[in-house]
């Protein structure tokens, strides 16, 4: 009945989702632990979700991280590793790197440590010139 909805923007998607599933947006943001705003905008203004929310819609409903977004995936994989592989096989010092990312040298070093997470705007930096 619902396989034909779109899933073109992660919004559509969560729509999709709790169709399927028979829940309203109330009942929706109760099962993921978000409050009912949060997955109103969600769908209404397409806005990008933390990860840590769609890793509980994820767990909850059974989905791979990347049917909302590769991002996702990227997020809970490691990406500071991926950037330090990149990193040394490129043979690139920090300041190379930070300079092909624009970002400094303490950003990506947290990153590469697993101190802080991805940002999307990091990761669509990555996309560009990394290959994964």
């Amino acid at each position: 009945m619902y396989k034909d909805l779109e899933e073109d923007t992660i919004g559509k998607k969560i729509i999709k989702l709790r169709k399927v599933h028979s829940l309203n947006q109330k009942e929706f943001a109760e099962i993921i632990g978000q409050h009912f705003d949060t997955v109103l905008h969600w769908e209404t203004h397409d806005v990008m979700p933390k990860p840590e929310s769609i890793k509980k819609v994820c767990d909850k409903f059974d989905l791979p991280l990347e049917y909302f977004h590769e991002y996702y995936y990227f997020y809970f994989n490691e990406p500071g590793e991926m950037v330090r592989r990149w990193k040394e096989k490129k043979k690139y010092t920090y300041s190379k790197c930070c300079r092909l990312l624009g970002v400094c040298e303490s950003t990506l070093k947290r990153l590469i440590s697993g101190r802080i997470g991805l940002s999307y705007e990091m990761y669509l930096k990555l996309k560009k010139i990394v290959e994964f």
